[in-house]
């Protein structure tokens, strides 16, 4: 009887610890996921904060990120669309600065 008891009570707990073994695994792989996507992410932004900084000294490049803030240089003249959507900007792509 005693012995019946212990086999029982042994395979319930060889029972409880596979499964938290099985959670575990699960748990460990979603965290493991979300890291290598922030891991890319911060990868990308590297990249970036380096072509920024490389750049950061090029006239033609300040140049160009000028007319994307809408200033133009001596001796041009503004054009207004009035029928123009609003929000479009043809002068630059956006990039997603972090």
């Amino acid at each position: 009887m005693i012995a019946c008891l212990l086999a029982g009570l042994g395979t319930v707990q060889i029972t409880f610890l596979i499964g938290n073994s099985l959670y575990r695994t699960y748990a460990w792989q979603q965290e493991t996921r979300a890291v290598q996507r922030e891991n890319a992410a911060l990868s990308t932004d590297i990249r970036v904060l380096k072509e920024a900084q490389a750049h950061a000294s090029d006239p033609d490049e300040l140049r160009a990120q000028a007319r994307c803030l809408g200033f133009v240089g001596k001796g041009e003249q503004v054009v207004v669309d009035e029928a123009a959507q609003e929000g479009t900007n043809d002068n630059c792509d956006a990039v997603r600065m972090p």
